[in-house]
């Protein structure tokens, strides 16, 4: 059976391409909405570094979007000390 080009990408290849398209329309979903919810992304990772040291880990305070940009990570961080150190 002849397989068109498109179909013939490795196993890996269309694996990356999935977490591609997954990642950047995941990102865009939660972008939508935290500007609807008026919160900024920094803001944000802040409470879901909050919430992890608070709740523990969970499939969207450890969320890889939350780490994409080093702002990110240092928000995150700064929510998870925050939470350490019983700020409210």
């Amino acid at each position: 059976m002849d397989l068109p080009e498109k179909l013939k990408q490795s196993g890996i290849e269309a694996l990356e391409n999935l977490a591609d398209f997954v990642g950047r329309t995941t990102v865009e979903k939660q972008r939508m909405v935290r500007n609807l919810e008026g919160k900024s992304e920094l803001d944000h990772a802040f409470e879901m570094g909050r919430s992890y040291h608070q709740d523990g880990p969970d499939g969207i305070n450890c969320h890889f979007t939350l780490f994409l940009t080093r702002e990110l990570c240092d928000s995150w961080d700064r929510g998870f000390n925050d939470a350490k150190k019983g700020g409210q």
